[in-house]
């Protein structure tokens, strides 16, 4: 998966995120992400009345990547997606709302 430039706001942190604080600065983020690997293969439905409704197929593998974000003055950049690494990566296909049967 891959996204280059996708316009965000920086609200400079989480309480300003939510509750509208401080003026939110233009910026912009790109990032790729490479799932590799099957671990395992998972299926879970969940009819709960109050927290289910949901099913879905998904595959536990691993995944490397790497990001960039800038706004205003600053740049932020990972390391190489070469040098990334994972414990733990999923991917997957969800179904709710009205896609759940």
């Amino acid at each position: 998966m891959e996204a280059t430039n996708v316009p965000i706001f920086d609200y400079g942190n989480i309480g300003n995120a939510l509750f509208g604080g401080a003026p939110r600065t233009p910026g912009t983020v790109s990032f790729r992400v490479i799932w590799s690997g099957v671990k395992e293969r998972v299926n879970i439905r969940n009819t709960d009345p109050v927290f289910g409704g949901f099913a879905g197929e998904f595959i536990r593998n691993t995944a490397q990547m790497e990001w960039t974000a800038i706004t205003d003055d600053y740049t932020f950049a990972s390391a190489p997606l070469a040098t990334s690494s994972s414990n733990f990566a999923e991917i997957g296909q969800e179904r709710d709302g009205s896609f759940f049967p």
